[in-house]
């Protein structure tokens, strides 16, 4: 009868879901460029999963993964498992490191599709991830008022490629709104332990802004102790390692927002491809922890 349904009735019907217990709607798929399942608690990406689980659970719906790498998968296989399945939603998970220039071609004409982390090269999706460029922005802000001057930025290429070089970009914004004299960022594509501890000779630094394994890299290179010679802000913090003061990216937030922006989509009919493809940034969060310390003023 060539019936389509009123995206505003939609939408008022999604309000009104909101305001009564939730019933069973249907799964909402959970794309993971992966062979086998990944979804477990030693999943580096654990609480988007679980923000997303929880709000989808509020909403009437079930998060099911569904590895597209998986032994015989292929792409048409795969839209119709969901299809028989009467799956009309799909986040993307993060790309996996190994796959990041990675392509992921299917029909998305029957899907409405989200993307969780930085975007793929294909398709270009809506998606949700942390505003990183503010998260190092916080990062310089903290160190400073703990008297932090020498605030050095080390990060490994392929890394700093997951966040579009967004990382960078907050850290010489910060800095150069400061007017404050920093040593030239290292990025890196192998870490070079004589050039660690050449460059630490020259710049003397006393905080820098990067990841765990780079940090702990560099001290040992240099024979420097944190906190006691060199203060550390991780940019992506984990709540099961207290070690480490830094950025907590929201990621339970980033999970929960980007399931009721799908949800949304899937009650408005928003399928395929956008046109013009729109990003929410969530705002990271510092935490202190014991990889800085106060500093007196010279």
């Amino acid at each position: 009868m060539e019936y389509e349904p009123a995206p505003l009735v939609g939408a008022l019907s999604l309000y009104r879901q909101a305001k009564r217990p939730p019933s069973f709607h249907g799964v909402i798929a959970w794309l993971s460029n992966e062979t086998q399942p990944i979804l477990n608690e030693d999943y580096y990406f654990s609480r988007y999963v679980e923000g997303a689980r929880e709000q989808a659970a509020k909403l009437g719906y079930v998060i099911e993964e569904f590895p597209f790498q998986a032994p015989g998968m292929t792409a048409t296989r795969y839209e119709q498992i969901l299809r028989a399945r009467g799956i009309s939603g799909i986040l993307v998970g993060p790309p996996p490191p190994h796959r990041m220039g990675a392509r992921i071609k299917m029909d998305w004409s029957p899907f409405s599709a989200l993307i969780i982390g930085q975007p793929l090269i294909w398709p270009r999706l809506h998606g949700v991830n942390n505003h990183h460029f503010q998260s190092a922005g916080v990062a310089i802000r903290q160190l400073v008022a703990l008297g932090y001057r020498r605030i050095g930025f080390w990060m490994d290429r392929r890394i700093l490629g997951r966040v579009e070089g967004t990382w960078l970009g907050g850290y010489l914004a910060e800095m150069t709104r400061r007017g404050m004299p920093h040593p030239e960022p290292v990025v890196f594509d192998q870490f070079d332990a004589d050039f660690a501890r050449r460059w630490a000779a020259e710049k003397c630094p006393d905080a820098l802004i990067t990841l765990p394994p780079i940090a702990e890299a560099f001290a040992e290179s240099c024979g420097l102790q944190i906190p006691e010679d060199l203060g550390v802000a991780n940019l992506h913090l984990h709540d099961e390692d207290r070690r480490w003061a830094g950025i907590d990216q929201s990621d339970e937030e980033i999970g929960a927002e980007a399931t009721k922006w799908l949800v949304n989509m899937m009650h408005l009919r928003e399928r395929g491809i956008p046109a013009l493809p729109r990003r929410m940034m969530v705002e990271g969060r510092w935490r202190n922890g014991p990889s800085v310390r106060s500093k007196p003023e010279t």
